[in-house]
């Protein structure tokens, strides 16, 4: 599980790991578990959006992932918050239009409310 007290780069990684399942299958109350309701996600065109709006875009159909293979990750730990970087290979539909390409996830992590939460996400065209 991702909750626990202090700082442990294996509960981190646990929690990571569940990221890319929950995100192929859209499994919105495992997403909703993994993320603070203030997170935000910054995408390859330069918008944010908040929480709310990431997990409707999956709830809805509007963002699907069909594959998503991690290439490369460097994770970074400090004092309770964590920064994954990822190179993804991803197979996916936006709003109607086939995805396919390699992109850079910077994820970052902090515990707040003695678990591992993620707090933002910036995607670009890796």
């Amino acid at each position: 599980m991702c909750a626990g007290s202090g700082v442990s780069a294996s509960r981190a990684r646990a929690c990571v790991a569940r990221v890319p399942t929950s995100m192929r299958t859209a499994n919105i109350a495992t997403l909703r578990a993994l993320t603070h309701a203030w997170m935000t996600l910054e995408l390859p065109s330069g918008e944010t959006i908040g929480s709310d709006a990431d997990l409707s875009a999956y709830s809805d159909g509007t963002t699907r992932f069909d594959e998503l293979k991690e290439v490369y990750r460097l994770t970074r730990e400090h004092n309770g918050c964590a920064s994954i970087t990822s190179f993804i290979d991803v197979i996916a539909v936006q709003t109607g239009h086939p995805l396919r390409g390699r992109f850079s996830y910077c994820r970052r992590w902090a515990i707040l409310d003695d678990r591992w939460l993620l707090i933002s996400v910036s995607v670009d065209v890796g």
